[in-house]
């Protein structure tokens, strides 16, 4: 329902953005956070991404998606977010 959210190095708000995808275009999930409030994708810009679980839409078995290894700690500040998303995860 947001046409644009934003995707982020990590799994949270302070980490950085590395873009938006628009809404309608699929992605593959290959992680989750071990809340299951991110969902770790492949792959934007060349890199893997993450976009909050509660302004995406999900197809096919949760079951098997597994905990990220490897989770990076968020940046000490947050960065500038375009003003269009501001507002969204």
């Amino acid at each position: 329902n947001t046409p644009r959210v934003n995707v982020r190095n990590g799994p949270g708000q302070t980490f950085d953005v590395l873009g938006q995808v628009l809404q309608g275009e699929r992605l593959d999930i290959v992680g989750r956070d071990p809340t299951g409030q991110w969902w770790q994708i492949c792959c934007f810009a060349g890199q893997p991404g993450w976009l909050a679980a509660e302004v995406v839409s999900v197809e096919g078995p949760l079951d098997t998606v597994a905990v990220a290894a490897g989770l990076e700690q968020p940046t000490a500040a947050p960065t500038a977010q375009p003003a269009a998303a501001a507002t969204t995860p």
